[in-house]
């Protein structure tokens, strides 16, 4: 009983910490598209938020996210998704990102994603125009998530 009350004040503290729950007090199963415009993936608060409605979801089907068109010159270059709960979005089948950055939330934020989505047929991913040097990079991924040709492992180190 002590480990687990030990265990959630952890947890806890680590929300706290990052400024933003990782669960809410009930689900939303009712949830079944979301779509947030103007993310910044550079502000640790904002995609804190972001998980944890995703990870609350669970009918979720469709997950379409816009990233703010001018990210702050920040990259939150240690950020990582916290892979310690069971989390499974069985219903997610369809993703799409705009204005992808190739930042490490952003590619976090998609890998988890990967890991996580059973079912997953579609994930569209679309750079800034003003973004011309990753174009090719995010084309050949596009292909290749799309045509389900990907060793999630393989796919990770590319991406990083």
């Amino acid at each position: 009983m002590a480990e687990s009350s030990m265990r959630k004040l952890r947890h806890a503290e680590k929300d706290i910490i990052r400024g933003s729950p990782s669960k809410l007090s009930k689900p939303l199963p009712y949830l079944k598209t979301l779509t947030i415009y103007d993310i910044d993936f550079t502000i640790l608060s904002e995609v804190s938020c972001v998980l944890c409605l995703i990870r609350n979801a669970p009918n979720l089907c469709k997950l379409h996210i816009i990233a703010k068109e001018d990210d702050g010159e920040g990259n939150l270059t240690n950020y990582s998704v916290e892979d310690s709960e069971d989390c499974t979005l069985h219903h997610l089948e369809t993703i799409s990102f705009g204005d992808f950055k190739c930042g490490r939330a952003e590619m976090e934020l998609v890998k988890f994603l990967l890991a996580h989505s059973p079912s997953l047929k579609t994930i569209n991913i679309h750079p800034p125009s003003w973004v011309p040097e990753r174009r090719a990079q995010i084309r050949h991924l596009k292909h290749t998530v799309e045509n389900n040709k990907f060793d999630h492992k393989h796919w990770y180190e590319y991406i990083l």
